[in-house]
């Protein structure tokens, strides 16, 4: 169970204790103001609160089609102090120094321009406007502002009033939510109540304003312990599940390296076995070549006889002629 507090801040109850989802952390607003344009700007997105000493990201999107850019720029409260011109190739970006802000450019691209601004003051308060000009010959200019609050402390956790750490299911379990101050400089947060991760709806929950703590306005929850139980033990059944689902996972994952294992075994086999006919070849074009060597041998010997037999007739046929 979870009261939130402007905009993510969670004190939870788990199993049937009360006790802190976070102990002292502090979760900076990003509540985004969106200002539309015309039809060369579509648009600036500005924080609506920020805290001093930290930081704040600005964009300003346009779609000038055909036409080129001229200037992109950014003002606070009328002072320039980002420009991009993409025609001055020494210089397209220009940054003039401020003891409220610093600035970085985090993104550029043809249709966005990103910012960062750190080490916020609390003068960095105000209007953020940008403006967009075309290139020549128009020179149109269109321009959307956004309005950025810089508060001077971080919002810290609320307070949960009348709460306790153990209830029976049968009980009504009744617990306020309240700020731990009414105003961060001027502006009242908001609280938001949540049971096991999900938004409390408004039939459990009632605004109060000093019934439980004079000067203090706050959110008090009445939901029947019955319905808390059975979140929990619906919570537990899907915690089963996704241990259930996750043993089969490892269980798919041993049988693919074990696949592949096989496969790479076979792999070896395959060329092994390639190897040796490879090298059954070899000796097969040896014994081949042998064979035909010994084949010349015996028609080089053939020949040699051949001839011995005709040097033998002729000597006989010499030896008859000389008798005569």
């Amino acid at each position: 169970m979870n009261c939130e507090f402007s905009p993510v801040i969670y004190f939870g109850v788990y199993g049937k204790k009360l006790v802190p989802a976070m102990h002292g952390t502090y979760i900076t607003a990003v509540l985004f103001f969106n200002c539309a344009a015309g039809d060369l700007l579509r648009g600036v997105d500005v924080p609506q609160f920020a805290f001093a000493g930290g930081e704040a990201t600005l964009s300003c999107t346009y779609d000038l089609r055909s036409t080129r850019l001229y200037s992109l720029k950014w003002y606070h409260n009328g002072t320039e102090f980002y420009r991009y011109v993409p025609t001055e190739r020494n210089r397209p970006i220009n940054i003039k120094p401020s003891h409220k802000f610093s600035v970085t450019e985090v993104f550029r691209n043809e249709h966005r321009v990103t910012l960062s601004l750190t080490r916020l003051a609390v003068s960095a308060s105000g209007d953020y406007r940008c403006e967009v000009i075309a290139e020549h010959p128009s020179f149109r200019t269109e321009a959307a502002t956004a309005v950025m609050t810089v508060l001077r402390e971080p919002l810290a956790p609320p307070v949960l009033v009348g709460a306790r750490e153990i209830y029976e299911p049968s009980e009504l379990i009744k617990i306020g939510c309240q700020p731990r101050q009414p105003l961060y400089d001027g502006h009242a947060p908001t609280l938001q109540w949540f049971l096991e991760g999900s938004q409390v709806g408004s039939e459990w929950v009632t605004p109060y304003g000093n019934a439980l703590q004079p000067g203090f306005a706050g959110l008090s929850l009445h939901v029947p312990g019955e319905q808390f139980t059975c979140s929990t033990e619906k919570n537990k059944c899907s915690t089963e599940k996704n241990k259930c689902s996750t043993e089969k996972n490892k269980c798919s994952t041993e049988k693919n390296k074990c696949s592949t294992e096989k496969n790479k075994c076979s792999s070896e086999k395959n060329k092994c076995s390639t190897e040796k006919n490879k090298c059954s070849t070899e000796k097969n074009k040896c014994s081949t070549e042998k064979n035909k060597c010994s084949t010349e041998k015996n028609k080089c010997s053939t020949e040699k006889n051949k001839c011995s037999t005709e040097k033998n007739k002729c000597s006989t046929e010499k030896n008859k002629c000389s008798t005569d």
